[in-house]
């Protein structure tokens, strides 16, 4: 146990499936008739910091996604609250797709998409919600009349789920993602929203980040792909000389001995293309004179002959 002054109480530690759980102790006194609650207690700044690191961690790598809800679960929710996924969903065709998850059993992914996507009270009434924006499904739909419906009946009862807390993040081209945490809807879930009001603009950025990472890399996919069709191998330099990008057709030429590629950069084994594909890194990026065109022409032109 360590004392953090900073959150002027008592703590313990506890890792759990590689998350730092930290648990307030409360130390004080509390008057006749009054009761300290664990969700009144400031949040612990260690596990957030944790689980921002994490968040980040995903951008980068989107197969981490299911391990770090799983975190923010065990950091957050209530214990009886075991069902978390980032989810896109989108209204016209009704669809749904679980980007990540934790807890989801076989076939309910499926079945949502199929018989739930947009076409529940749920989905249809925070529709319009903006991104950013931290829903409790209690606060539009009342459980009593959530009970009546075929959500709940067909769907959410076996879960024993009546409660969401939805997250926004993002919406384009008709259709929406959303973090959504699930349980039982009588259960306090302070320190659920106070954690994800902290987490959510990372998550958000994170899964913008993660998205132009992807957008980039499909572009860059179908350039390699296009350079691959070519007859001629191709070759991208810096002006250091340093190999940006090359062509399936380049392996012929170092394997036959007329460039190197070693450490990065390229290099002709004739000592005269050497000299103007040099000549060739000494303009830097400045204006490039008539003589120094000609010298880069020619060099190019070289590079290609064999």
């Amino acid at each position: 146990m360590t004392n953090a002054a900073a959150l002027g109480c008592p703590t313990l530690s506890v890792w759990v499936g590689g998350c730092k759980i930290v648990l307030h102790l409360a130390v004080g006194v509390v008057g006749p008739g009054q009761s300290v609650h664990s969700d009144d207690l400031p949040l612990a700044w260690e596990t957030l910091d944790h689980l921002i690191g994490e968040i980040y961690e995903c951008a980068l790598d989107p197969s981490r996604w299911n391990a770090t809800i799983e975190q923010i679960r065990l950091a957050l929710c209530p214990p009886d609250w075991r069902t978390a996924f980032l989810m896109l969903e989108r209204r016209n065709p009704p669809s749904a797709r679980f980007i990540a998850s934790t807890n989801v059993g076989p076939g309910v992914e499926s079945t949502y998409s199929a018989v739930f996507a947009y076409s529940n009270p749920w989905s249809r009434r925070t529709w319009p919600a903006r991104n950013g924006q931290l829903i409790d499904t209690d606060d539009i739909l009342p459980r009593e009349e959530l009970r009546k419906t075929g959500l709940y009946k067909n769907f959410l009862a076996a879960m024993n789920v009546d409660r969401t807390l939805c997250l926004m993040l993002d919406r384009s081209d008709g259709a929406r993602l959303g973090l959504l945490l699930i349980g039982p809807g009588d259960r306090n879930l302070t320190m659920l929203r106070r954690g994800l009001r902290v987490l959510g603009p990372h998550i958000q950025r994170a899964v913008r980040i993660s998205q132009r990472i992807a957008s980039v890399e499909v572009v860059a996919s179908a350039a390699r792909a296009a350079a691959n069709r070519s007859r001629y191998a191709l070759i991208s330099l810096d002006k250091d000389l340093n190999i940006l990008s090359v062509n399936d057709r380049v392996e012929h030429y170092v394997e036959t001995g007329l460039i190197t590629t070693t450490g990065g950069k390229l290099a002709f084994v004739d000592a005269a293309g050497q000299r103007k594909l040099a000549n060739m890194g000494l303009g830097g990026s400045g204006t490039t004179s008539p003589s120094r065109r000609s010298t880069a022409q020619a060099a190019n032109g070289r590079c290609w002959e064999y």
